[in-house]
């Protein structure tokens, strides 16, 4: 919609004139009703009420002669009336809310009334338009971010509230409202289906950023900068120590923990990367030269073995092509029997264990999962079971992204270690091997 430009006036002139008069003024009615005419034109010259353009001139005048952010609390103190007046306008307010006249992005303290203190400020284009006194368009549609630009936005008012430009209650609420902005982004129908509470989902947002922009979230940083209350900090960070929190529970990030609680770090995890990224998510993929084997990648060899051992790799071989073991499985599964297939290949070095494994994978056009379970040995208690773990959780995820599900082999190198058989058991009915 287009309207008249103003006429003798400039507007930025009108505006002010009429949020002159209107200070103090308690919105007493003979003041109001000698600003009709006044408040009229600019009515006429933005194609809203005469209510609208009081609150309009109002707020148009606060941002342009103040610093700190606006909100519905020095709309008031401006006015000189309490909330329950001003609350007479609310109808006038979100009418220029909805038509993005004036633009809202959270409250500036907690407050159970969602009115109150609500933060304004005027769209650029609105404020283009008044300083060069043309003709006013509404506002085009705000675009919905994608998940990138999102995390980015959230990362980018973080960084307000470690500056102390805003507090972390005021944090939260602009996240929110952020989220109901870009409700239908498929990231937060997954979040909502794990629960997750405002802390820990703005916690995982900045971890979401830190990955895209290549690099691990520092635990004492990054709560440092969500955090303004020291015990909120030392609450959190306990709950990541011993594990506890809601995102490790349902495996979205990991936790490394140094030599110095200020080198400890969390990052993604491959399930927290897919719910971030969805199908992207393959494209971020860790991979090196052990852990996913193509069977592409394999030379293939001519290997010999006795009559016996012959018959027993040609029984491996024929299970592993696909079509038998989906068959194979599903009869296991029928007789509630679990439905994987663990293989121990036994002898001395070099009499070719790993070369079968390879040229297995190769005849039946399987990858390999290679992992050296020596390196998951640690000094410190519970870390080794965590490591093991994330083998298994980095495999099961491993699984869903190939056509074809690989086998897992495990190395062991001197020193041996032995592993915990509940996660070998686990292994088998998770994966299907």
């Amino acid at each position: 919609m287009e309207t008249n430009t103003v006429e003798n006036l400039h507007a930025v002139q009108l505006l002010a004139s009429l949020a002159k008069k209107l200070k103090g003024s308690k919105l007493k009615s003979t003041v109001l009703k000698g600003l009709d005419d006044d408040l009229k034109k600019i009515a006429d010259y933005m194609g809203i009420t005469n209510n609208q353009a009081l609150v309009f001139s109002v707020v148009f005048n606060l941002q342009m002669n103040d610093t700190h952010r606006l909100d519905t609390r020095d709309v008031a103190n401006y006015l000189d009336v309490n909330f329950i007046d001003l609350m007479i306008y609310k109808t006038d307010i979100d009418a220029l809310i909805g038509r993005r006249f004036i633009q809202t992005e959270g409250v500036l303290i907690k407050s159970s009334v969602p009115f109150k203190n609500l933060i304004f400020s005027i769209d650029k284009d609105i404020l283009s338009s008044i300083f060069m006194n043309s003709t006013i368009a509404e506002p085009k549609p705000e675009k919905e971010m994608d998940v990138f630009a999102f995390v980015k936005k959230v990362s980018d008012l973080i960084e307000h509230r470690s500056n102390e430009t805003i507090c972390t209650f005021d944090l939260y609420d602009e996240v929110m409202v952020l989220e109901a902005k870009n409700k239908t982004l498929l990231l937060f129908q997954k979040i909502e289906l794990v629960k997750l509470n405002i802390e820990d989902r703005v916690i995982y947002y900045e971890v979401c950023d830190d990955f895209i922009n290549g690099g691990k979230s520092g635990v004492d940083s990054t709560l440092n900068d969500i955090y303004d209350d020291l015990r909120d900090r030392f609450r959190k960070m306990k709950e990541f120590k011993e594990q506890k929190s809601r995102l490790f529970e349902i495996g979205f990030v990991k936790f490394t923990e140094a030599g110095f609680m200020s080198d400890a770090v969390i990052e993604l995890t491959q399930s927290g990367l897919d719910v971030f990224m969805g199908e992207d998510a393959k494209l971020f993929q860790k991979k090196n030269d052990k852990s996913l084997i193509h069977a592409d990648e394999i030379a293939g060899k001519a290997l010999f073995f006795d009559a016996e051992l012959e018959k027993q790799v040609r029984f491996v071989q024929q299970s592993l092509q696909n079509d038998k073991f989906v068959t194979m499985q599903n009869r296991l599964e029928q007789m509630a029997m679990p439905k994987g297939v663990a293989a121990i290949f036994y002898g001395a070095p070099g009499t070719g264990k790993t070369e079968t494994v390879y040229q297995l994978a190769k005849e039946t056009g399987r990858a390999i999962m290679h992992v050296d379970i020596s390196q998951s040995k640690s000094m410190w208690f519970g870390e080794s079971e965590k490591k093991i773990k994330e083998i298994f959780t980095n495999y099961a995820q491993m699984c869903k992204s190939c056509e074809i599900k690989p086998p897992m082999l495990p190395a062991w190198h001197k020193p041996r270690m032995r592993c915990r058989t509940s996660y070998w058991r686990k292994w088998k009915s998770w994966t299907g091997y």
